[in-house]
């Protein structure tokens, strides 16, 4: 299923570019169209060690731009998880929260997730892990809803554009998406991993950055110690009693801009740093130190006023995101 221009399709059988009318499950290349939309969904289900790898693109054919919404490679697809009696818990990944694991029937179970659901049946010991592959591109949400018989639940995987549009005449991927079974849920998630990192090829720093974020026992911003002054004695402090910990970096945050206001980026903070920006950062390089500066180009605080109404003017300004 897919949402265009804001209505849901749900297109009807596919014609299936194979050698022969398999099973969908047996993979194959399988193509929908919306003609209404001028749209062609191409959707790739191959078959993969212990489940499927599933791909799609769309292809607007039409003459004007496509509204994307939700568009679901899987959608209700009907899991058995387990039996009566079992034990079945799962790990639905959340972003900026505790991660935590939940009963299949737990009234609590976030019934979606970001990126990937984890699945582990104790009883049978069997595993299943539904997953996105890749997800930098577009949001993606793995939605795993209990069904009202035991161990059994409804999957659909999500891709949502959240109404980009796709101009008339261009193609766009969806995320590649993976459904394994399995006994082992930690081999799943390692192997999960290591398939993402060779897709993704994220940059990976070559030690780990240890660093302090600059805060301590007194108020270094409204006190009446400057934040320089606590900074560099901690810094000393640092490298006399926790020599060998490999803490390499001094991250200043809000501190080095004008009044600790989002915003103020290339206005120096007298006030918390009153030697200036060159001083300080020789003075955090002669302690052994690399200094570094916390800054948030997309955050504007609201305290000022001249810098939004200018960003307002030229329609650069976003607000309640």
């Amino acid at each position: 299923a897919l949402l265009l221009n804001g209505t849901l399709h749900t297109p009807g059988a596919p014609t299936v570019r194979s050698d022969k009318q398999a099973d969908i499950l047996a993979g194959g290349h399988l193509s929908f169209v919306i003609a209404e939309q001028g749209v062609l969904w191409d959707l790739e289900i191959q078959p993969i060690a212990g489940g499927l790898l599933v791909s799609s693109q769309i292809h607007n054919r039409g003459d004007e731009a496509v509204a994307l919404g939700e568009v679901f490679p899987i959608h209700s697809m009907r899991i058995e998880l387990g039996g009566a009696g079992d034990e079945i818990c799962l790990l639905p990944y959340q972003s900026w929260t505790e991660q935590r694991v939940y009963g299949l029937q737990d009234p609590e179970l976030p019934t979606r997730a970001k990126i990937k659901t984890q699945s582990w049946n104790r009883t049978r010991r069997t595993a299943l892990q539904a997953a996105f592959l890749t997800f930098e591109d577009v949001d993606t949400n793995v939605i795993i809803e209990p069904a009202a018989e035991d161990g059994v639940c409804i999957l659909s995987a999500c891709c949502d554009f959240d109404g980009w549009y796709l101009p008339a005449g261009k193609s766009v991927a969806t995320e590649q998406f993976q459904l394994l079974v399995g006994s082992d849920p930690y081999a799943q998630l390692e192997d999960w991993a290591q398939q993402a990192a060779d897709r993704i090829q994220p940059k990976i720093w070559p030690s780990n950055p240890h660093g302090w974020l600059g805060w301590s026992w007194v108020d270094a911003v409204n006190g009446s110690e400057s934040y320089e002054r606590v900074a560099l004695g901690n810094l000393a402090a640092i490298q006399q009693r926790l020599g060998g910990l490999g803490i390499e970096y001094l991250w200043t945050s809000m501190n080095n801009f004008e009044g600790s206001q989002p915003g103020n980026w290339l206005k120096w903070n007298h006030r918390c740093i009153p030697s200036g920006r060159e001083a300080f950062l020789q003075a955090v390089g002669e302690q052994g130190f690399i200094p570094g500066f916390w800054i948030g180009p997309f955050y504007i605080s609201s305290a000022l006023p001249d810098l939004v109404a200018e960003l307002e003017a030229a329609d650069a300004l976003l607000r309640g995101a």
